[in-house]
């Protein structure tokens, strides 16, 4: 269901949901060191559910912030399945470095 994925976050991006969640926070706006806002991290986690599964649960833990166009890597493992329950454990890395640990609980829908 899910496979390892390498992506950057663009400023064009965090603007863009800035923008639509008011997200007013200098953090995600300074011209030189932006922080990516990490609800836009955690919504990449599972941007492109299944046809038939859907997030049920998620809970994340984050290390270190993850800045404009740096690249990161999300890696899923799946750690428990059954008929209609999928548990995967996301790590959110970059340069080696863990910044982010989540959780996911997926269900099937029929």
């Amino acid at each position: 269901m899910f496979q390892n994925k390498t992506i950057t976050i663009s400023k064009k991006q965090v603007e863009l949901f800035c923008g639509c969640t008011n997200d007013t926070n200098v953090i995600h706006r300074d011209e030189h060191s932006s922080i990516v806002p990490g609800m836009l991290i955690t919504s990449m986690i599972f941007e492109k559910p299944s046809d038939f599964w859907r997030l049920a649960k998620m809970q994340i833990k984050f290390i270190s912030p993850i800045r404009i166009d740096e690249l990161i890597d999300y890696q899923y493992e799946l750690v428990a399945e059954r008929k209609h329950l999928k548990k995967y454990l996301v790590k959110i890395i970059r340069n080696s470095e863990l910044c982010a640990e989540a959780e996911i609980i997926a269900v099937r829908i029929e």
